[in-house]
């Protein structure tokens, strides 16, 4: 996508493998609402918080990629919430002046620690969001680190999920996490963490 030979491209995104790669690779890239867009053949990792979603040079473009692919799939149950609904329309809904009057709340446990280059990134983001019209408003939660000590879902979602997926016709010769670890089928720099997954 950042060499442009192609417009639009899809991941997946479980804990930052849209927003990542786009932030690195100077690209606009979304991680949409679980439900709005099909996880179908997706490998999952954790189906709790695995969604798909675009990768592209201009808003624009990510809103036409997700124009053509919003929308109910009887293979993902998560779908169901489009069921009946009008499907949004993402290109309609670009607006320039969309910042004038909105409410926005910075998380500021995230402002802990971190490097200096990527802290003054995000306050220089916010600084444009407010010149834009928007309210900026800090949300503190002093606990925050408390709260999410050992919270991971990946950790339980992975080893069933994957489960389910390679019962799915011609995933043969593996049927588990545990199958791919004892074949060998895993990357080495990967095996204790997949390990840990399957206990």
């Amino acid at each position: 996508i950042a060499s442009s030979f192609a417009a639009i491209g899809w991941g997946t995104d479980t804990c930052g493998s849209i927003r990542i790669p786009s932030a690195f690779a100077s690209l606009y890239g979304l991680r949409p609402t679980i439900g709005l867009f099909s996880r179908d053949g997706i490998v999952p990792l954790s189906l709790t918080q695995d969604v798909p979603g675009p990768l592209a040079r201009t808003v624009t473009d990510l809103a036409i990629g997700l124009d053509a692919t919003v929308g109910m799939d009887p293979k993902d149950p998560a779908t169901g919430i489009m069921d009946g609904r009008p499907l949004p329309r993402f290109v309609d809904a670009l607006d320039p002046g969309a910042l004038r009057g909105a409410r926005i709340g910075i998380f500021r446990p995230y402002f802990r620690g971190g490097e200096r280059d990527v802290k003054d990134t995000v306050r220089a983001a916010i600084l444009a969001m407010r010149n834009q019209g928007a309210e900026v408003v800090d949300v503190d939660m002093p606990d925050f680190d408390d709260v999410i000590a050992n919270t991971r879902a990946i950790a339980i979602d992975q080893k069933l999920d994957l489960a389910d997926y390679l019962k799915r016709p011609g995933m043969e010769p593996v049927a588990s996490l545990h199958d791919i670890i004892t074949k060998g089928l895993f990357i080495e720099s990967m095996e204790a963490r997949d390990k840990a997954m399957d206990t």
